[in-house]
């Protein structure tokens, strides 16, 4: 497998199966390396092949996902791992790594926000994950991936349960800049409004939480979200009800795409008022 990545140099894409003596002695030194890091540490990290495959690991993530030593974890993709929670959204793991090994930015990095049961209970981890780079050959053969815990309980008590990635588990990325939906440029405040409305809030909800997460001079309403809807649909050229809008953000891949803010949010880098009183 080959494709070119745009970058400073024109890098190919290296299946497993094609590793070279040069792969398989970078990929000894990764293996070598995550064991002193098991014995010292308990940092979660390893590297994948471009086809998702695991190659190496820690001791601690293979203890999270259901095994006992990084050597286990080789060999195996994540729907084939004894932890149900990471075998339940393998597909969804998959997607990261293909966005990432197709994306046109060499030096990316991608985080994710993983909020599911794992082998030791239900836990939240943000994985940061970046492509596994070989310069010399101008070639990547694979992602590396660290990981570490995200106490976001302060901040789960606030939403309810329709709130789909951190209800279901189901991973959530963190989106840098407003995405556009289908080819209409989203501000930060509509990514926000999208983001929510797709994963299940009401126009009501979403209004409160964004009055007590982003104070403006005028205090948002159940008709200021339906309104802001409607111009997003004018802008479309189409005329969606509520049903078939949220349909259209679902199929876009938004309810999986957190505007930084509220990715932030999550980590608890700032602390929210309490929204456990909201208007319904």
């Amino acid at each position: 497998m080959s494709r070119r990545i745009q970058g400073l140099m024109p890098f190919v894409l290296v299946s497993s199966t094609d590793f070279s003596c040069e792969h398989r002695r970078v990929l000894l030194g990764m293996v070598r390396s995550f064991g002193k890091l098991s014995t010292h540490t308990g940092m979660v990290c390893g590297v994948k092949d471009v086809e998702s495959r695991h190659l190496a690991a820690t001791d601690a993530f293979a203890r999270l996902v259901g095994l006992t030593r990084g050597g286990e974890v080789a060999g195996r993709l994540d729907g084939d791992m004894p932890c149900a929670g990471t075998a339940e959204f393998a597909e969804h793991y998959r997607r990261e790594d293909l966005r990432l090994l197709h994306g046109s930015d060499l030096d990316a990095r991608v985080s994710v926000l993983n909020v599911h049961r794992y082998a030791s209970g239900t836990a939240a981890f943000v994985f940061e994950k970046s492509l596994l780079k070989h310069r010399p050959t101008c070639e990547v053969p694979g992602t590396v991936y660290c990981a570490y815990p995200a106490d976001v309980s302060h901040f789960l008590r606030f939403f309810p349960a329709s709130l789909g990635p951190c209800a279901t588990g189901c991973p959530m990325r963190c989106t840098p800049a407003a995405p556009s939906l289908h080819g209409v440029a989203l501000s930060e405040y509509e990514h926000l409004v999208c983001f929510l409305l797709a994963n299940g809030w009401s126009f009501a909800e979403t209004a409160e939480f964004m009055n007590r997460a982003q104070p403006g001079r005028t205090r948002r309403s159940a008709d200021t979200i339906h309104k802001c809807k409607n111009r997003i649909c004018e802008r479309l050229g189409r005329n969606s009800d509520s049903r078939g809008f949220r349909r259209l953000l679902a199929d876009a891949g938004l309810a999986g795409a957190a505007p930084r803010p509220l990715f932030e949010l999550l980590l608890g880098s700032r602390t929210l008022p309490d929204c456990t009183k909201r208007q319904r």
